[in-house]
């Protein structure tokens, strides 16, 4: 079970058709993972389509791609992605310049900037998630919600579903030259966590498939498709659109069979792949929850001392003495779900989770381990009598 603090998002689109609200998508989506592996191709985007009156054709051969003066993560990712898959196509290494210069040509506007501003458009009047690709005569905008790097923003906390991995954890550092084959970055660079907004590299992406007809089947050149051509000229519609699933999340990357058809990527390739399929999205998480309470009021671990709190032994499930992470909780103890409640207030908070807590955004799990050892107190076994075999029960299940 997750809990949800519920919240209204309000954006002002000042008469842009493009920046008009796509048609609602059903609440049951938002919690569907989209599983690692499956193509990444824009069918699987939500959203819509505006016809731009006399759109017109942009030769990306002889484009400048512009970014703010600091650019968000997104934006910078966006700029570099941008310009390795345009040279693979046609040959061309664009300039990527800040809005301050003066540049001659069409250019591709990648994140808001003064330049963005300047031509109307905003991050701020799109949605969470949701981004815009746009003609004009300028050129090309490539425009979404991103991440702001800010310290309040790095000390926020939390663990998704794949809990071994922190939502700081998730801004990793790669070698982009190494993972990509493009002598053109030479600097390390970290990547925007996956679940902070970076609606400026879904545009980008979305350009790059819709546009110029790349597909990331995998993260290796074995699983790319680059169509090559002497001249990249784009012409199209309007778009603005986000993710019909709010939450994708599914790292299946351990298994030989797909480390073998993905050829032996390597872990730079992985991390910019899952980029590259829009891994992520809205902060949820949804995994065993309860892992640290041994941790923290059974006994103390050596190998993290700092989380133990006190001993309760009447937290833990009655007449079974499992160790590890197998052991359930009393869950009918009322001082057990105290516990519970006082720990998803103090995430809610601010105040960060405690262990292997499954918390992230506005969630917090509540999910026992993945067993049948339940507790064999009269309290618990009343319960779980409603709930006999444990599948289709209203009551009580894992």
């Amino acid at each position: 079970m997750t809990t949800k603090a519920e919240k209204t998002q309000h954006g002002s689109h000042h008469g842009d058709p493009a920046l008009r609200p796509p048609p609602s998508r059903r609440d049951f989506l938002k919690t569907t993972a989209l599983f690692a592996g499956a193509s990444a191709i824009p069918q699987f985007l939500g959203g819509s389509v505006a016809r731009a009156a006399e759109s017109p054709c942009v030769n990306l051969n002889v484009a400048t791609i512009v970014i703010a003066r600091n650019p968000t993560p997104s934006a910078r990712l966006a700029s570099l992605e941008l310009r390795h898959h345009i040279a693979k196509i046609c040959g061309a290494v664009l300039p990527i310049l800040p809005d301050s210069e003066k540049v001659a040509g069409p250019c591709l506007f990648v994140g808001e900037s003064d330049a963005t501003r300047g031509l109307g458009l905003r991050a701020a009047d799109l949605k969470p998630q949701e981004y815009l690709i746009r003609f004009v005569p300028q050129g090309i905008v490539l425009l979404g919600r991103d991440w702001q790097d800010t310290p309040k923003n790095r000390a926020e906390t939390g663990r998704g579903t794949h809990y071994q991995t922190t939502l700081a954890d998730w801004r990793q550092v790669i070698d982009y030259s190494a993972a990509t084959g493009d002598g053109n970055v030479k600097d390390r660079i970290e990547l925007p966590g996956i679940f902070d907004e970076q609606g400026t590299c879904y545009a980008t992406y979305d350009f790059l498939e819709r546009f110029c007809g790349v597909r990331w089947y995998g993260p290796t050149d074995l699983n790319i498709i680059i169509p090559t051509k002497p001249t990249l000229a784009v012409q199209g519609d309007d778009v603005r659109r986000a993710p019909a699933f709010a939450y994708r999340e599914g790292i299946g990357d351990g298994y030989p069979t797909i480390k073998a058809q993905w050829n032996k990527p390597t872990p730079d390739q992985l991390k910019l792949y899952w980029r590259r399929l829009r891994m992520g999205g809205e902060k949820w998480g949804g995994n065993h929850s309860i892992r640290s309470f041994q941790d923290r009021f059974l006994r103390k671990n050596p190998a993290c001392p700092e989380l133990f709190e006190k001993e309760r032994p009447d937290f833990f499930a009655q007449g079974t003495t499992e160790g590890g992470f197998k052991r359930q909780l009393c869950f009918t103890n009322p001082d057990v779900i105290a516990q519970l409640v006082q720990d998803a207030r103090d995430f809610f908070d601010g105040k960060g989770i405690k262990g292997n807590q499954v918390a992230l955004g506005d969630y917090f799990a509540l999910v026992p381990n993945d067993n049948n050892r339940w507790c064999k107190c009269e309290r618990c076994q009343a319960v779980l009598k409603r709930d006999r075999y444990n599948r289709k029960g209203k009551i009580f299940g894992n």
